[in-house]
């Protein structure tokens, strides 16, 4: 069976009574509906679910995953993740994998020959060396003592204080400068790109991406599916949602209506329409104005007002072919005239061959990034190929033309608002929504664009909440 029926009976009455159902409705009837089913959306289902409560999965495409995405090579049916890369060896990982059966693997990276070049010129930058390994470690340890002593309220969420510290709102490079730790900003900005122009964002975005979780984490060692497919996990979760018909794919939301006596979500799908009825909602999609607008949600002023403040970054990937490359080398983005030797956005942030284990494949990766989240995708593959020419025109690579594999764009990324909205007490502004309206928010833009991290928050806090709600 897998998720719709025609026939499902009104299990309760007198929810939310905004749009009447026709008799070739499905009405599904539970106690939390969440819509996305993405890393936050199907953590928090599954974890609800495991804890006796009725769900149900409101998901656009036709499966679950969201930023985790996998592209398996046809000459070879080795997959390789694209999205979400690796996880923490951490215990909320552990048990989350093991409850839906899905083993785990430490993740070993084979190396290629890395060359670091503007890809804007395809040359290297005279004069260039990148940062030895002891001189990095020691400026990690520094950075690491620094946030632990001044900022752990960021390691999870944004639980800011009031008012928030100047220094937090400052440009991320002045707290580079004022700390000596300009030997960890490739570093940064490598492990937790995407981030739009790392030196000038507000410091504490650039604490958010490199925390000292990360840090930790990184030095234990990542893990991930031992299939070396991410998308295991999602497979294994949309079969427990499943089996209590907890999941509807191709899901477009048409309607969401709010009230003290619950919730109404109106839902379009392939198989006819289905109407949701439930106590409690969980939003697990981006919250930008764009995005809630496109559900039709019933947004107050407040919800308005904050959540037309989040704007988005580029970031996604490529796979392409192309007979210049050779296999054995990746290639490092840098600039020439750049601070720290940063790269120019928009850009790629680095490309080689795709790798998993010891396989190899002739087939190339590409991870781009930028300011405007809007960029097409026609834009994005010639700024990639320009890239590749570059570098054929300055001899660093033979010539040739990219085939095009696979295209996947995360935009908007990084979801974040202005160091003035900050110190306005944004993040407390938002946090305050937790509940109201019978409505409970997750994601990305709660925590940081870490899956284990989000669910760490989700475990630690969301779902007591919500908990505490259905009581």
């Amino acid at each position: 069976m897998r998720f719709l029926t025609q026939s499902l009976p009104f299990l309760i009455a007198g929810v939310a009574t905004a749009t009447p159902c026709s008799n070739n409705d499905t009405v599904l009837e539970r106690d939390v509906v969440v819509i996305g089913g993405g890393s936050s959306g199907t953590y928090a289902a599954v974890r609800l679910m495991d804890q006796g409560h009725s769900v149900v999965v409101l998901e656009k495409n036709d499966h679950l995953g969201g930023h985790t995405v996998t592209y398996t090579d046809p000459d070879t049916n080795q997959p390789f993740n694209l999205g979400v890369v690796v996880y923490h060896n951490s215990s909320i990982v552990r048990d989350y994998f093991g409850s839906l059966g899905v083993p785990l693997a430490n993740v070993s990276f084979r190396g290629t020959e890395q060359v670091f070049v503007d890809l804007s010129t395809g040359r290297a930058v005279d004069g260039y060396t990148p940062v030895a390994p002891e001189a990095l470690g020691a400026a990690i340890q520094k950075y690491a003592g620094i946030y632990t002593e001044k900022y752990p309220y960021l390691s999870l969420g944004y639980d800011v204080p009031n008012p928030v510290p100047e220094e937090l709102l400052a440009p991320y490079a002045d707290f580079i400068k004022d700390n000596d730790l300009g030997d960890i900003v490739q570093q940064v900005n490598s492990i937790a790109g995407c981030n739009g122009n790392l030196l000038e964002r507000p410091t504490i975005y650039g604490l958010k991406v490199f925390s000292p979780l990360l840090v930790q984490a990184a030095a234990a060692g990542f893990i991930n599916a031992a299939s070396g497919n991410n998308l295991d996990l999602y497979r294994a979760a949309q079969g427990r949602l499943n089996d209590k018909e907890s999941v509807v794919l191709q899901s477009r939301i048409k309607k969401v209506t709010r009230s003290q006596d619950g919730i109404q979500v109106v839902v379009k799908t392939p198989k006819g329409r289905v109407v949701v009825k439930a106590k409690k909602l969980v939003l697990a999609i981006p919250p930008t104005i764009d995005s809630l607008t496109s559900i039709g949600l019933d947004l107050t002023s407040e919800e308005t007002e904050l959540f037309s403040k989040f704007k988005g970054f580029l970031y996604g990937s490529t796979v392409f072919t192309h007979q210049g490359i050779d296999t054995k080398r990746s290639f490092g983005n840098i600039g020439t005239n750049t601070p720290y030797n940063l790269l120019t956005l928009p850009g790629s942030y680095s490309i080689g061959p795709l790798l998993a284990g010891n396989v190899s494949t002739n087939k190339i990766s590409a991870y781009f990034g930028g300011l405007d989240p809007d960029l097409t995708e026609q834009d994005i593959k010639d700024l990639v190929k320009g890239e590749l020419d570059n570098l054929a025109n300055a001899g660093t690579i033979g010539q040739g033309e990219p085939d095009f594999k696979y295209f996947g764009n995360h935009a908007p990324y990084h979801i974040h608002v202005s160091p003035e909205d900050i110190r306005d007490g944004f993040y407390s502004k938002l946090y305050d929504l937790e509940g109201q309206k019978n409505t409970f928010w997750t994601g990305a833009a709660f925590v940081d664009n870490d899956s284990t991290l989000i669910w760490t928050w989700t475990e630690s806090y969301l779902l007591k909440l919500i908990q505490d709600s259905l009581k």
